[in-house]
């Protein structure tokens, strides 16, 4: 049995598949699986670490760095946060895990313009519709309180998510945990402002 693919994610100008039927040669049947290229945090943030810095990231983050280092220390990454975009310290922290790509408790500039691509101007609308889902106001949204979320927001061409393209956004935005925090809710909504594929197909595709 061939490879077959179904719909894809229009991320940072490359189609990715979200439907891949792959051939399990051990076992001889067919495995259904996600390509979560633009579901993982980490691969959005390196797929916006390209091209040139936009004028007003480089004035934003020059305006808290210290002695010419190009690189911000995390007090230093979330006082730019709180300052800048209006969030709560809380806010900034998950902020800044979410687009702390390599873990080294430094939000290089790279980094800073991930962040304003997936939220810059509209960093407030994104805490407010969290807030709005966040039911039971536990900072996070448990995989219920996303999908009512999901439910009723639209692509990138205007039409409502499939139930079998919800679970995939859940699966691939979820941590471990099963809840998605404030910073990978902003890249979830940066997915689907990009996300222009068809409906995926009626039959042959189950849920995650």
């Amino acid at each position: 049995m061939g490879s077959t693919v179904s719909g894809s994610i229009s991320c940072f100008g490359e189609d990715v598949p979200i439907y891949r039927i792959i051939k399990n040669k051990g076992e001889g049947h067919a495995e259904k699986k996600a390509n979560i290229l633009c579901g993982d945090s980490q691969n959005l943030v390196t797929m916006a670490m390209r091209g040139k810095i936009p004028k007003e990231v480089q004035q934003i983050f020059d305006k808290y760095i210290q002695n010419n280092v190009r690189s911000l220390k995390k007090p230093a990454a979330v006082q730019m946060l709180v300052s800048e975009f209006s969030l709560s310290e809380e806010q900034a922290n998950d902020m800044f895990e979410n687009f702390d790509k390599d873990k080294n408790g430094i939000m290089s500039l790279n980094e800073f313009r991930a962040f304003y691509m997936c939220a810059g101007a509209n960093a407030q609308a994104i805490v407010t519709k969290f807030q709005e889902l966040d039911a039971d106001g536990s900072g996070k949204l448990d995989l219920e309180e996303a999908r009512a979320g999901l439910q009723s927001m639209k692509t990138a061409t205007g039409r409502a998510l499939e139930d079998k393209e919800i679970d995939f956004f859940l699966q691939t935005t979820a941590g471990e945990d099963n809840v998605i925090d404030l910073g990978h809710f902003t890249n979830l909504l940066y997915r689907l402002k990009l996300y222009k594929s068809p409906p995926p197909p009626k039959e042959g595709i189950k849920k995650f």
